[in-house]
This record gives structure tokens, sequence and C-alpha cells, in this order.
């Protein structure tokens, strides 16, 4: 059996109207007043009877603006869970055609007479397959269980930054070489793919020959990047 709540202030009004109504009744019944309506109710009565009819407007008002707030949070919630569904649709298409071009291109590897591009190009057709499968992870975060691991960041900002670097010749990426930093509890995957958009947004609105620096030093007991 559900029970009914309402808010304090509409017990509090709710109060207020009866009490109100019982005294202006009271007072008319001592005063003396018995004279009867048609509808046979004595007129001592009114008040109190207009009173408790105030009381159930305002208890079926309240009541009604928490089922339309039930009605609304179930719709919002109703398009958000279409929005992820829609949005893991598309990840898993995306990664579906995406995985043919890739194998095709790895595949053609072998008929790359120079050996450094060949392996510039290896490098990243490894690291889209990786993007892929990060993004396949975000998209599913609400159950995706974090590999948290020992991480070494030096590690993790250099292969930002060569990744990088492939695609944006003209602006200068630099990590200037730090103190020795102790390794981060962190998911490794989800750590790169964090860096890297954080990296790949400067690069995108920076002036070409612009310099990005990426600093990395210990503060008290945590590991400061900027």
């Amino acid at each position: 059996m559900k029970r009914f709540r309402v808010g304090k202030s509409v017990a509090i009004g709710g109060s207020i109207a009866l009490a109100v109504g019982l005294l202006v009744s009271l007072g008319m019944l001592l005063s003396g007043e018995g004279r009867t309506l048609r509808l046979g109710i004595q007129l001592w009565a009114v008040p109190l009877v207009l009173a408790a009819i105030v009381v159930v407007g305002v208890l079926l008002n309240d009541w009604y603006r928490k089922q339309l707030a039930k009605v609304e949070m179930t719709e919002r919630l109703a398009a958000e869970d279409e929005s992820r569904k829609r949005h893991r649709s598309f990840v898993a298409r995306l990664d579906h055609e995406l995985k043919n071009p890739i194998t095709a291109l790895h595949m053609a590897l072998p008929d790359v007479e120079n050996p450094a591009l060949a392996q510039a190009i290896r490098s990243q057709l490894d690291r889209l397959a990786s993007l892929i499968s990060e993004l396949r992870k975000i998209s599913d975060i609400e159950d995706y269980q974090l590999a948290i691991e020992a991480v070494e960041l030096p590690e993790i900002i250099q292969e930002v930054l060569e990744t990088l670097r492939v695609s944006n010749r003209e602006v200068f990426l630099g990590f200037p070489k730090a103190r020795p930093l102790p390794p981060v509890a962190a998911d490794r995957d989800l750590l790169f793919l964090a860096l890297y958009n954080v990296v790949n947004n400067a690069v995108k609105y920076s002036i070409p020959g612009a310099t990005i620096e990426f600093r990395a030093f210990v503060d008290a007991k945590n590991v400061v990047l900027e």
C-alpha cells in the first residue's frame, strides 16, 4: 500500500486552513448561531466545510504536481537511455566499419619500401585501433571495470606526443625532462585517451609555429600535469 506524503508547506497550509475554519465555526456556535441553510447544513458549519474544501484542493494540487514531476522524470530518463543506446550503436558500427580498412592497410605495409615510413604507418594504425577500442570503453563506461595498474606517466606522455607529432608538423610539442615521477594507479588506456584529447585540443587551437609544452611534477602526494 502506497503512502501519500505531502510537503511541509502543504501540511502547514492545510492545518492553518482547518484551524481557521474550526475557530470561526466554534465562534459562531458559541454565539448561538443555529440557522440552517436550504441544503440542511447549519450556518455555523459552513466555515469548517469551506476550510475542508480548501485543504482537499491544496492536497490534490500537491499530488498533481508530484505526479507531473514523476512523469517528466520518467520521460527524461527514457530519453537519456535512448540517447545512450544510439551512441553505443554508433560506436559499434564505427568499430565494425573501421576494422576492415585497418586490416587491409596492415596487409599492405610489406609493399612500402621505406622502412621508417612503414613503421610510422604501422604505429598509427595500431594507435587508431587502440583509440577505437578506448572509445568503445567510454561508451560502455557504466558497465566498464577499470583496469587499474601502476602507470609510468612519462611513457604515456611521450606516447601521446609522438602520436600527435606525426599528423601535426606545424606545432612543436615538447616535454621538458623533469625529476623522476612516481607511478600512478590508473587505467592506462583511459589515461592515454584523456591526455590525448587535452593535447589534441591544444594543438587544434594553436597557430602554426606555436610551442606546446607538457609538464609533470610532484606536489605533496599528488602528481600534477599541466
